[in-house]
């Protein structure tokens, strides 16, 4: 099975660190192909759209163009997998299994859920921090347990590319608007982390009941579940897609 992987809010294809080369060494894993969302990364010049759904179509666009041969799965993680559900949903022919990590959507947790009150507080603290190596120390202290060694070279990241503010509204807006498929066309898994301090994991349950799906549980990993175990999540990848 081949992959393509999605980010979420305000990072880009290099932020997954060193899950993407795990998971190509996995076991039934082909091709991995990790896109960058408008306005980050590669594209960090483009305009975000301002619906998930802009979003799902832009990425498909680049998708059709770069992907090879074989069966695909796509994993999103956080907006990541709104996108992807999305995309998924409205383009069911594209996809054989599709993998989200630490999701949610309206109608799928409270909004004090989707967004937990000590993640928005450090969200303002973010957005009112300067110094880019801090900046990031912060968003990792969020959205992961044990990845600080990453902070340095994400500061490189966000120098090199950086991300707009109008980008990261965007994209914030879009992820609070969003509102899942009452039912996904391919088989679905659902990862999450139990410390996870953005989201809470009860949203990515929610989403699991309603379409009954799998769900695995990280018990100590965070929201950012490929830096924190980036071989327990490759491995819940490529079996599945086995």
């Amino acid at each position: 099975m081949n992959w393509v992987l999605l980010r979420g809010l305000g990072r880009e294809s290099r932020h997954w660190g060193d899950f993407v080369t795990v998971l190509k060494k996995s076991p039934s894993v082909g091709e991995v192909l990790a896109l960058d969302l408008p306005g980050t990364g590669q594209r960090y010049r483009e305009s975000s759209p301002a619906s998930v759904r802009g979003m799902a179509e832009k990425v498909r666009e680049e998708f059709l163009t770069k992907k090879g041969a074989g069966d695909w799965g796509v994993v999103g993680m956080s907006l990541g997998g709104m996108i992807a559900m999305e995309w998924a949903h409205r383009h069911p022919l594209d996809f054989a299994r599709v993998v989200l990590i630490n999701t949610s959507a309206r109608g799928a947790g409270l909004p004090w859920q989707r967004m937990q009150p000590w993640a928005a507080r450090q969200l303002a603290l973010i957005a009112r921090t300067s110094d880019l190596e801090a900046k990031e120390r912060l968003v990792l202290e969020m959205t992961a347990v044990d990845s600080q060694e990453w902070a340095p070279q994400f500061a490189v990241f966000a120098q090199e590319r950086p991300i707009a503010l109008t980008t990261s509204l965007r994209q914030l807006a879009a992820a609070l608007a969003y509102e899942a498929p009452k039912a996904m066309s391919c088989p679905t898994r659902l990862l999450i982390g139990q410390r996870d301090r953005m989201v809470a994991p009860t949203c990515s349950q929610a989403l699991a009941t309603r379409w009954g799906a799998e769900i695995n549980e990280h018990p100590t990993g965070g929201h950012d579940l490929a830096l924190d175990d980036p071989q327990w999540t490759a491995d819940q990848i490529s079996s599945f897609g086995a």
